[in-house]
């Protein structure tokens, strides 16, 4: 989503298609041109900056999710655009992003499709 790429472009790129660690999304999101932290930052310590990646962790679940976070909507290859998650949703930490050279997919008259790129 946030470097207009497919999924399979993405599966390419971070090299799996389940979990994913800081680490492979750093080095996959500098490689298309995009800045960012080197590291998650808590949310409990840190406000969450207007473009970023966010971590979601879901209620009676131990895996967490990306999500891109884009000045107040939540792009999520599950879910499509949201605004606010519901409950048994919470977001854990974040991972800053400072400048994008690719375009973010700003549509918001759509809903995600299966298969968008989870970037």
């Amino acid at each position: 989503m946030i470097a207009s790429i497919t999924l399979e472009e993405s599966v390419a790129v971070f090299k799996t298609r389940g979990r994913t660690t800081t680490k492979q999304v750093v080095k996959a999101l500098r490689e298309f041109g995009i800045s960012c932290g080197d590291k998650r930052l808590s949310l409990k310590k840190h406000p969450k900056s207007s473009v970023c990646m966010v971590i979601c962790h879901y209620r009676d679940c131990k895996s967490t999710h990306w999500v891109v976070y884009n000045n107040g909507l939540y792009f999520d290859p599950a879910a499509g655009i949201v605004v606010e998650y519901p409950d048994g949703v919470r977001e854990t930490s974040c991972l800053p992003i400072f400048e994008i050279k690719a375009a973010i997919n700003n549509d918001t008259t759509r809903p995600g499709r299966a298969g968008e790129a989870p970037l």
